[in-house]
């Protein structure tokens, strides 16, 4: 379903988070981008940092990974050989209100269950804490 950009959203947030990287990689981001919406969503994380701008935060800042999503998450192992489970991409850090990381997050997975077919309430349920 086509939803209308946030109101007051410039409309080529895209086009300006492509600069500086490598020219002729851009074509094959959007590309990939176009696979799904879970797909769009991994690589836009500035569309949705200039919509959460516009709503209300907590004002405790900090480094945000700024691409908070699932499959960022996983599991890992530590030098003492003990298993945790982090953020592994830092790639679109910045200084944010902390619960962006949250938000992003948990509307990762409810794209994430509509992109694997899981029923609405399963997305719901994901995406509380």
């Amino acid at each position: 379903m086509a939803r209308s950009p946030a109101q007051g959203r410039p409309d080529d947030l895209l086009i300006e988070s492509s600069k500086g990287r490598i020219e002729h990689l851009v074509p094959i981001r959007y590309g990939r981008m176009l696979a799904n919406p879970f797909a769009f969503y991994r690589g836009s994380a500035c569309v949705m940092a200039a919509d959460l701008a516009r709503t209300p935060a907590s004002g405790v800042m900090l480094q945000a990974c700024g691409d908070c999503h699932a499959v960022n998450f996983g599991g890992f192992a530590t030098p003492e050989r003990r298993i945790v489970f982090d953020i592994n991409d830092f790639d679109e850090t910045s200084w944010a209100p902390w619960e962006w990381d949250v938000k992003r997050l948990a509307a990762s997975f409810v794209l994430l269950g509509r992109y694997r077919n899981f029923s609405r309430e399963d997305g719901r349920v994901m995406s509380q804490p």
